[in-house]
């Protein structure tokens, strides 16, 4: 992300990268630790307290916060492709 402003500063307006390129990866890239700090502090220690006992079921609030964890991962696996698309593409 620090690279990337440093980048926009000293080529802005002297057409080394396509600024619409650059704006689309900076969002891509805030989504993406937005997306990690809700999954690192949110989703995983709401998964551990829900954590079922060793023979027992699931509840039902385990198996949410669990698929909520798994859409949270994909999304930020699809982040890093987008990323590194958009850095090939600059």
């Amino acid at each position: 992300l620090i690279t990337g402003i440093v980048i926009a500063g000293l080529g802005a307006g002297k057409g080394y990268y396509d600024a619409g390129v650059l704006a689309v990866k900076h969002a891509a890239v805030t989504i993406l630790v937005i997306n990690g700090l809700i999954l690192s502090l949110l989703l995983l220690p709401m998964l551990k307290k829900l954590f079922p006992a060793p023979g027992s079921k699931p509840s039902l609030e385990f198996l949410k916060t669990s698929k909520l964890l798994n859409a949270s991962s994909t999304i930020g696996l699809v982040l890093w492709y987008v990323i590194a698309g958009l850095s090939i593409a600059l």
